[in-house]
């Protein structure tokens, strides 16, 4: 009887032993502890089209094991840190995230899980949105026509959904006096000006001596997606 109770308790370990330990979660390959789904693949650059980050991690993750340090080589994460932020697994073993930008591009995710990189080889890509508004503003209502006096014209640059139009749209500025001639020139000798990535650009005015004095409109221009024009004014004063 002593005999068989001593194979039954080796066996009882060697079956324990067997079975899983946290250290096996920790030696195992980051590709094995995570999978990734993106939806969708291709996202407007517009600052407010997300993409949904899905994940979901290995089942036998203990709860101290389940955040996830997620990274991103383009955009920024909605409620994180820029282009970094931290997740925690739910009791079904998976999280997510919501991935931004205004920039177009491919943006490649990392995540580091029980100190594990896992990288996924999907991209999300993120194309080209246009503007579908225009406002245009000054700092100054009033300027002295002499080259010494300049003014501040800014865009804004906006889409329907609340979003601002991929950085790097151009805009193009333009002066004109009350019988519509172009007057005065712009300080560095080019009429258009490049948004950053919060849809806003500006360009300094200067109205120079031979500017008539009286009221003068500034406009700009934009192109939407399909190639029509639109455009804002605003006014100011020129006096002597």
């Amino acid at each position: 009887m002593k005999y068989y109770l001593i194979i039954f308790f080796f066996c009882s370990l060697y079956i324990f032993s067997g079975c899983f330990k946290q250290q096996d979660f920790d030696r195992v390959q980051g590709s094995d502890l995570l999978t990734f789904t993106f939806v969708p693949q291709t996202v407007l650059a517009d600052g407010a089209s997300p993409a949904t980050i899905s994940l979901k991690i290995d089942s036998k993750a203990i709860p101290s094991k389940r955040k996830l340090l997620l990274k991103t080589s383009l955009g920024s994460f909605v409620g994180g840190n820029g282009d970094s932020i931290i997740v925690e697994a739910d009791e079904q073993f998976k999280a997510g995230a919501l991935l931004v930008s205004t920039r177009t591009g491919q943006a490649l995710i990392t995540a580091t899980i029980a100190g594990h990189d896992v990288m996924d080889t999907t991209h999300i890509t993120f194309i080209k949105a246009y503007p579908e508004s225009i406002t245009i503003s000054v700092d100054s209502f009033s300027i002295n026509n002499n080259y010494n006096k300049e003014i501040l014209l800014s865009a804004s640059l906006k889409r329907n959904n609340g979003g601002v139009p991929s950085q790097g749209y151009s805009v193009e500025f333009r002066v004109v006096n009350t019988t519509g001639n172009v007057v005065g020139f712009f300080l560095n000798g080019n009429p258009n000006a490049i948004t950053d990535g919060n849809g806003r650009t500006n360009i300094r005015y200067i109205a120079t001596d031979a500017a008539s004095p009286g009221k003068h409109l500034a406009i700009a221009f934009t192109q939407q997606a399909d190639g029509s024009t639109i455009s804002d004014t605003t006014y100011f004063f020129v006096t002597k």
